[in-house]
């Protein structure tokens, strides 16, 4: 198969050819390689025992997106007021508001690791916010954000 136009397709596919047997089948990978935030729409024809004549066109559309969430409300939280040597934990809810995954990751300071940890929280996008941790660093507690 091979895009219509000249220039280099954001599409490709593999195997680019091959033989199918009689009442047979081939799997064939469609691959689309987002190299920005468009749609992107081309023609690939498939030329069948080499003739033009004897063709088969697939229109294919691919359209690239960018990860984009938001923490709490306005990407934003505060701890309230804690006695020195308490924890105090605050469910802090991931909204992703994108049409692909997003995968996360949080990146604690290490001058903040004693006393600040994070517990990730199933599908759905909570997680569990635990200030003033003196004797457990990383401390984790499952969050009740459903």
């Amino acid at each position: 198969m091979r895009p219509c136009s000249p220039a280099p397709s954001v599409f490709a596919c593999t195997p680019s050819k091959g033989v199918v047997a009689p009442h047979s089948f081939a799997l064939v990978t469609f691959r689309f390689d987002a190299a920005d935030t468009r749609v992107h729409h081309e023609r690939l024809v498939c030329a069948l025992n080499g003739s033009s004549n004897n063709s088969i066109a697939l229109e294919t559309f691919g359209a690239g997106h960018v990860p984009h969430v938001r923490v709490g409300v306005d990407n934003s939280f505060v701890f309230k007021p804690t006695c020195v040597g308490a924890v105090t934990a605050r469910d802090v809810e991931l909204v992703n508001l994108s049409r692909i995954n997003v995968l996360y990751e949080w990146a604690i300071p290490e001058r903040l690791a004693a006393t600040l940890g994070v517990s990730p929280h199933a599908v759905g996008g909570g997680w569990r916010i635990l200030e003033g941790l003196p004797r457990h660093p990383m401390h984790c507690e499952p969050s009740s954000v459903g």
